[in-house]
């Protein structure tokens, strides 16, 4: 995704419902959880609302809140590691990583980002 917004949300879609105990983030700048925001190459993180971390659509579709608006003209990395499991307890079977640019003229509505990721199905 490019040219999100300062306060944009970002919202992550799975192509099945997610156990939603193992979407977790760190609410200070340490890269601690399962989905992490970063601008530095996950040196450090981005603080993430853990409290407002929304799932939706029989856990399919996840909306995370930075804690502070993101710095206009970074390129910023979202990353979901394999300790996000579906509900059947399947890991993702590779840590899967998103870039988006933030833009102080383009909307904060939310950021999509996709393509769908989808854990491994059970054999």
């Amino acid at each position: 995704a490019v040219d999100q917004g300062q306060s944009t949300m970002i919202i992550v879609t799975f192509s099945e419902a997610i156990d939603n105990s193992t979407v977790t983030v760190a609410s200070d700048t340490t890269c601690a959880g399962s989905v992490l925001l970063s601008k530095d190459g996950f040196v450090s993180c981005v603080p993430l609302n853990g409290s407002s971390v929304k799932a939706e659509t029989n856990n399919t579709k996840f909306t995370f809140d930075p804690a502070s608006d993101l710095t206009n003209g970074a390129t910023y990395s979202l990353k979901l590691t394999t300790a996000v499991k579906d509900s059947a307890g399947n890991a993702l079977a590779a840590d899967q990583t998103s870039f988006f640019t933030v833009s102080a003229s383009a909307s904060a509505s939310g950021c999509r980002l996709g393509p769908s990721l989808s854990p491994p199905t059970s054999p």
